[in-house]
């Protein structure tokens, strides 16, 4: 149950860190790629904060639900945001007719991408390090009193 609630966690603080990006690509017309690395930051600390198991898949999932609030925010949100801001409100209907535009398609397609690897970039040695502690985790579990380490000092 841990895991689920860390998950929603994560995809709670996955949304809160993306907000910089979607402003910045709402009222400044710039996808600031490098802020992606947020993304995953926030789902990282959501995820702990609401009590998620910190093991081997935690690296796995800071990087699948990134890559899935990028993919909604770029595909769905900015464009949403964007028709909102110009007077078309939060409709679907017009955000189809903007899909049906190549050059809108391949503009998306770009930036999701440039924000899926900005954020593997950023977030690296998050997942480095969360790898790292589950393996120093795992070897701390398996220790208990009565585990003993014989260390020779007179060896030759």
């Amino acid at each position: 149950m841990s895991t689920v609630k860390g998950i929603v966690g994560g995809i709670i603080g996955g949304i809160i860190a993306s907000i910089p990006w979607i402003l910045l690509a709402v009222y400044l017309n710039i996808i600031v790629a490098y802020l992606a690395f947020l993304i995953g930051l926030g789902v990282n600390y959501g995820y702990r904060l609401l009590g998620g198991k910190v093991n081997k898949a935690l690296p796995f999932i800071v990087a699948i639900v990134s890559v899935a609030i990028i993919i909604i925010v770029t595909a769905a949100v900015i464009p949403l945001f964007q028709l909102w801001k110009d007077g078309f409100g939060f409709d679907l209907y017009y955000l189809n007719i903007l899909y049906r535009n190549s050059q809108f398609v391949n503009e998306v397609l770009m930036n999701t991408g440039i924000g899926v690897v900005f954020t593997f970039l950023g977030i690296y040695g998050l997942l480095k390090n969360i790898s790292h502690e589950t393996k120093v985790n795992a070897f701390a579990g398996n220790m208990n009193e009565e585990t003993v380490i014989d260390i020779d000092v007179n060896e030759e």
